[in-house]
């Protein structure tokens, strides 16, 4: 997760082009790449929040997140701050 990963590079990856795979993956999972890896970098972080005494910084670097990025998706997702997120928790 913590390596940037774009959709062309993905499509590549697996042989199709970016319209076919954006396609495919929309169909199979109901979300867009970005929404399937922003989800899968939230639940991550959610799990190191609780399980680690680590920085929300070196959080954000792990799951491939700038720490702005993590709260704001904290704030949308959870209405609170990564911080509050451990707290709670």
């Amino acid at each position: 997760l913590s390596d940037p990963l774009s959709l062309d590079e993905v499509a590549r990856h697996v042989y199709m082009s970016r319209r076919l795979f954006t396609d495919r993956f929309l169909q199979k999972t109901g979300k867009t790449f970005q929404e399937y890896l922003n989800d899968c970098r939230f639940e991550k972080a959610c799990n190191l929040l609780q399980q680690t005494d680590w920085s929300i910084k070196v959080i954000g670097v792990f799951v491939g997140l700038k720490p702005s990025r993590l709260r704001e998706l904290f704030q949308q997702r959870e209405n609170v701050s990564p911080t509050d997120f451990r707290r709670r928790k």
